[in-house]
């Protein structure tokens, strides 16, 4: 599966995102006095958040790194892609075959029996 370059950037945002909150949300705790007892150990309600903090983290990494494997592989999928759009020779279109005689000489056609004479509008010329 190919993510898209929308949807790594987003992985990656939100992979961002995640390590400013929780790492800022652990500041903020840090400083609470909540956090410390009068001896100034931490206290459950610390080690809970440290806790929450880090597996959010890790999960935010693991994500960030999936958008920026995916930003990788289009930006190469759009190179190779370029490259082989580039190094490719231009089709040759065959010209127009008009009537059934010049198709026939085109592709080395022989008539069907009992259509020698058949032909199409295009090679018949009116005469009046």
């Amino acid at each position: 599966m190919q993510l898209s370059r929308r949807a790594s950037w987003l992985l990656i945002a939100f992979a961002a995102w995640s390590w400013f909150i929780w790492v800022t949300l652990i500041k903020n705790i840090s400083a609470d006095s909540r956090s410390w007892t009068p001896t100034h150990a931490p206290t459950a309600f610390f080690g809970v958040h440290v806790v929450l903090a880090v597996i959010s983290i890790t999960f935010g990494s693991a994500i960030g790194w999936l958008g920026w494997r995916g930003l990788r592989a289009s930006k190469a999928a759009d190179v190779t892609a370029t490259e082989t759009t580039a190094a490719a020779p231009a089709a040759k279109t065959p010209a127009p075959v008009r009537g059934l005689r010049a198709h026939r000489a085109a592709h080395q056609v022989e008539p069907v029996r009992g259509e020698a004479d058949a032909t199409d509008a295009s090679d018949r010329q009116t005469v009046r």
